[in-house]
């Protein structure tokens, strides 16, 4: 995994994804496991990192939050957070929201 540069970001959202991703794969390295090798603590630690990354990402509502989740997977593409397939999945799911948002914008309330 590239390590992502979150100070060339003005999008905070896209900071605070990547600040989760540090922490979590740090935070590995200060607690290692007894008799854990240094590929075993490398990859529990990428796999913390993804997990933190993505526990920070927005929650699919608002306008706001929809355009910055897209902007962290399209981020977390560039440095290899999420495989193809999943970010394929995770845009679906935001173009979903949206829809379902533009949708719930022109419903009117039962009389």
């Amino acid at each position: 995994m590239n390590d992502p540069q979150a100070t060339t970001e003005t999008n905070p959202a896209i900071v605070r994804c990547c600040d989760a991703l540090a922490r979590a794969y740090q935070d590995v390295f200060a607690c290692p496991e007894p008799n854990e090798t240094d590929k075993d603590r490398e990859t529990r630690a990428r796999d913390a990192a993804i997990e933190g990354f993505r526990k920070a990402m927005p929650p699919l509502c608002g306008p706001d939050n929809i355009r910055n989740f897209i902007a962290c997977v399209a981020y977390g593409m560039l440095f290899e957070v999420f495989a193809d397939a999943e970010s394929r999945h995770l845009l679906y799911a935001a173009q979903v929201a949206n829809s379902a948002r533009g949708r719930s914008d022109t419903l009117k309330p039962a009389a």
